[in-house]
């Protein structure tokens, strides 16, 4: 991916735009990233053969056996050409779920990747979708909205780093809290 010097500022840019996620040693694809793949992968643009004639096009400019000039109108037309096609693209949009606003009882929810807000600005109900390092998925909110409390999370980090388990609770006030599993008798 890019050349040795350029390489930490492209991976950099991909976490930031939210295209891979750093597991351990490793980087793994999102969802918006693998839909990237999905649109590109058909053309030049993914394919290590194009970028492979760059780097041979460049050190050749480098001897002084190819024009920069030529290269660089080829790389302009390229350019284009590939802008002009994925703005041709449609891209299909998550549907989401259509959620009732639990705190004012009249508007449809408006879901994002971080958050979940009513569109009434009076209303302002919000719900942050990472609680406790665990993302909430629309199923989880959904269940959450619909009987005041979410099925089990496991596994969530508490601020001095401590795994609990603990159900969201939804109070009459829309506000949310934790509802802890209560412990086997023996």
């Amino acid at each position: 991916m890019g050349t040795p010097a350029t390489r930490a500022a492209i991976i950099e840019t991909l976490l930031k735009r939210g295209y891979v996620v750093r597991k351990q040693k490793s980087l793994i694809p999102t969802e918006k990233g693998m839909q990237v793949y999905y649109w590109v992968k058909e053309d030049d643009i993914a394919n290590v053969t194009l970028t492979g004639q760059w780097e041979e096009d460049l050190q050749k400019i480098e001897q002084g056996e190819k024009s920069p000039t030529e290269f660089l109108q080829a790389m302009k037309s390229y350019t284009q050409d590939l802008t002009q096609a994925l703005l041709k693209l449609t891209i299909p949009q998550k549907k989401h779920l259509q959620l009732c606003c639990p705190k004012c009882q009249q508007q449809t929810l408006k879901i994002f990747e971080k958050v979940v807000k009513c569109p009434d600005e009076h209303c302002n109900w919000t719900f942050f979708r990472n609680v406790c390092g665990k993302n909430i998925d629309e199923q989880t909110l959904k269940n959450l909205l619909e009987t005041r409390k979410s099925p089990l999370i496991k596994a969530m980090k508490s601020k001095t780093g401590k795994t609990f388990d603990a159900y969201l609770i939804l109070n009459e006030n829309a506000e949310t809290s934790f509802e802890f599993p209560k412990k086997k008798s023996k």
